[in-house]
């Protein structure tokens, strides 16, 4: 033990000396058994946790399917999950990059184009139905999702579906123009959905940029064929009476 080092340690310093003081032995004892017990029971208070709260600025629900959550607020930033519509958010932070409203959650940033804040159910249903949102991005995404496509046919696109929906000769819901019998590839078979491939890491930039343009669209962002009763597209020209996107390959036809 300790008490037994100090004492072998005292004999040593007595050098020649056979005879050990036991008095002053017995104090140097009791001094080092009064320190330990001093030392053993001493109780330090224990140290609170520091806990960081970041206030709740807004708290909302997600308005569309497959939202991306991104590590930082930046449209082609790495995606982190996707939250399903219906799913409730909280938003501790806001911030406005390249004209998009950015929130932070507890995953990562979200588009706050696509959540319906607390107390603004009414503004954001009267101005833009998810579903038709939902189903025009679809559209524009099978129809224009290549890179090499321009912003100007996709939005193009969209306004074709807008002049069916206006025109008698189809149907009056864009989810019902774009399901339509023969038209717009396969969605007639298979319903407004988007293609398995579109839930690929790589594409989710393009589904991300076909709700955009979408809802740019139904917010009266149009295109020059608005109302003017372009109401066909496709590769090739059939008609005299045409708008093309040579770059695209792609025209517009009444």
């Amino acid at each position: 033990t300790s008490i037994t080092m100090m004492i072998v340690i005292i004999a040593m310093l007595t050098g020649c000396n056979n005879a050990v003081n036991t008095d002053e032995v017995e104090i140097i004892v009791s001094e080092i058994e009064t320190t330990e017990a001093t030392e053993e029971y001493v109780e330090l208070p224990e140290a609170e946790p520091i806990i960081r709260e970041e206030p709740i600025l807004i708290n909302g629900v997600v308005n569309i399917d497959k939202l991306n959550v991104r590590k930082e607020p930046d449209i082609n930033n790495y995606v982190i999950k996707q939250l399903d519509i219906g799913t409730n958010v909280e938003i501790f932070e806001q911030m406005i990059d390249d004209g998009i409203n950015w929130g932070h959650i507890e995953d990562g940033w979200i588009n706050l184009r696509y959540v319906t804040i607390d107390g603004e159910e009414e503004i954001v249903e009267s101005t833009i139905n998810p579903r038709d949102l939902e189903c025009l991005a679809i559209v524009i995404y099978w129809e224009a999702g290549s890179d090499t496509c321009c912003d100007d046919c996709r939005r193009r696109i969209a306004d074709v579906v807008l002049n069916r929906v206006a025109d008698d000769r189809w149907n009056d819901t864009i989810e019902g123009v774009i399901t339509e019998y023969g038209q717009y590839g396969i969605l007639w078979k298979i319903g407004a959905i988007f293609p398995n491939k579109a839930s690929n890491s790589v594409e989710l930039h393009a589904v991300e940029r076909a709700y955009k343009i979408a809802e740019e669209v139904l917010l009266g962002q149009h295109s020059d064929l608005y109302g003017e009763g372009y109401v066909y597209h496709q590769g090739i020209n059939r008609t005299d009476d045409y708008v093309a996107c040579y770059d695209c390959g792609i025209y517009f036809s009444r």
